[in-house]
């Protein structure tokens, strides 16, 4: 085990939130997510695999809510009932990655998890290794940030500490991209230092033109992580909360998405285009209908913006054009479209060839998420996963949809759009089955801060006085010691 100096400043800030409240302590976890293609521990018993600042950060966060007095209350017990689906689905993904492999040992071949070939179409025979291990750790650290972030969320209610953090990320995740750009097109690769993780750097040019990949490991990764953030920001800036800082951060982060020529970033972007649309036609309100027209003219600003450079820079939009077309259309007949077609059949192979049991987690690569989990976990995984993704955003309710300007409840709302819109750019790029540390924050947010709706609110509010002592004893004591625990935002 060989820690780095990533891993000294992680060891620092986590000293220092172990005496602050939780939130401020899960907030490091999130801030550290950022840091996609960095190191904190290398672990050299396991071939080299390296472990992210964010899943490192996950034992301070541990320790911190071991002392918590609330740790046994109700409110852990809600928690555990709002992750129990997605409990299972990792519970079952690690059994998987130390069964499966041994019980179909070498019966069939499948991409290996770390690219050893240049060859399109490489594969193994099946067979137990480190990435086993590594990956469904990797699942189980996801599955407590669900439940420590829904039971933290749930007792100290710091909506506001949250929310601007998420803001202020969404604006480094801008900086770092443009640093990248500028830097590497200088000669100056000065965002290699929070590189040093042992994966495979993609070469990220085209054209001579360098493609934004920030402080991540390729330039999907970087449209995945700042998909999330410019949907977080955009339903906040939907709702009115912080409305000038979450609207610039949005258009920034839908600028930057734009320029990393990421298929990736357009599908994601695509898909949340047409959700406001549906959305601004079936659940019309003042507050949508404004804000669906400022959206509207900016799309129209940026549309005439597009054409005037094509106009008066015909090569800069040649090559732009060009890029884009490679990118996109001409996507799937590219060798990485190829490739990633072959490794998508490949793990729909595993699924079948296992019965719908799988062949564990780690044991393969894929390039889409749904594949992934149906090839490594099977049925039972495809299952649990799309209950729980159902859970964090339940579409049948009418709250789901309100612009609600409770501001605690306004970010419930925002992260649940943010983490299902968030996996789109995995489901056609996701390599395993581990959707990640910021979906799993931003699902406990989500199940934590779920909106009640006007139609509870009304209710609760027009309830008759004398109806609160038809309540139970119990609950009542549970609802105010719970009360007392969650500090004023």
């Amino acid at each position: 085990m060989e820690p780095t100096y990533i891993g000294a400043i992680v060891l620092l800030a986590g000293l220092i939130a172990f005496r602050k409240q939780m939130t401020v302590m899960l907030l490091v976890v999130v801030v550290a997510t950022i840091f996609g293609a960095a190191s904190a521990v290398n672990m050299t018993a396991l071939g080299g695999s390296s472990i992210q600042p964010a899943v490192f950060a996950l034992a301070f966060l541990a320790a911190r809510m071991a002392v918590s007095p609330d740790l046994l209350s109700n409110g852990m017990e809600r928690s555990l009932k709002d992750s129990l689906l997605f409990g299972l689905f990792a519970f079952y993904g690690f059994l998987s990655a130390y069964v499966f492999p041994r019980l179909f040992y070498h019966q069939i071949e499948l991409p290996p998890t770390k690219v050893i070939s240049a060859a399109a179409f490489a594969v193994v025979p099946l067979a137990p290794s480190s990435q086993n291990i590594t990956q469904s750790t990797y699942l189980l650290g996801t599955f407590f940030v669900v439940l420590a972030t829904a039971f933290i969320a749930r007792q100290e209610r710091r909506s506001r500490l949250v929310a601007m953090t998420l803001i202020y990320l969404g604006i480094a995740h801008v900086v770092f991209g443009v640093l990248d750009v500028v830097f590497a097109t200088a000669g100056l690769p000065i965002l290699d230092v929070v590189r040093n993780a042992n994966y495979s750097i993609v070469d990220q040019t085209f054209g001579g033109l360098r493609r934004i990949q920030g402080t991540f490991a390729e330039t999907s990764s970087y449209s995945a992580y700042g998909l999330a953030l410019l949907v977080f920001t955009t339903e906040m800036w939907l709702r009115g909360i912080e409305e000038r800082l979450t609207g610039w951060t949005s258009l920034a982060l839908a600028v930057a998405l734009f320029f990393t020529t990421s298929s990736s970033a357009y599908f994601g972007l695509g898909v949340y285009g047409l959700i406001l649309g549906a959305r601004t036609i079936y659940f019309p309100s003042p507050m949508a209908q404004r804000k669906g027209f400022i959206l509207a003219c900016f799309a129209l600003i940026a549309a005439v913006a597009v054409l005037t450079v094509c106009v008066a820079l015909p090569a800069v939009a040649e090559l732009f054009s060009r890029m884009l077309a490679e990118m996109t259309i001409n996507k799937q007949k590219s060798f990485s479209g190829i490739q990633r077609g072959f490794w998508v059949e490949k793990a729909w192979e595993a699924f079948t060839f296992s019965k719908g049991v799988g062949v564990g987690v780690g044991s393969f690569r894929s390039s889409s998420l749904v594949s992934a989990v149906a090839g490594a976990t099977g049925l039972p995984g495809l299952i649990a996963f799309g209950l729980f993704l159902y859970k964090v955003l339940p579409l049948h309710k009418l709250s789901t949809y309100q612009l609600t300007g409770n501001r605690t409840e306004a970010v419930g709302a925002a992260a649940g759009w943010a983490a299902i819109v968030g996996l789109a750019p995995a489901m056609v790029s996701g390599a395993n089955p581990d959707p990640g540390v910021m979906f799993a924050f931003l699902a406990g947010l989500a199940m934590a801060w779920a909106p009640r709706g006007q139609a509870a609110l009304a209710a609760a509010s027009s309830a008759p006085a004398g109806a609160a002592s038809a309540r139970p004893e119990h609950a009542m004591a549970s609802t105010s010691l719970e009360a007392r625990s969650r500090p004023a935002d």
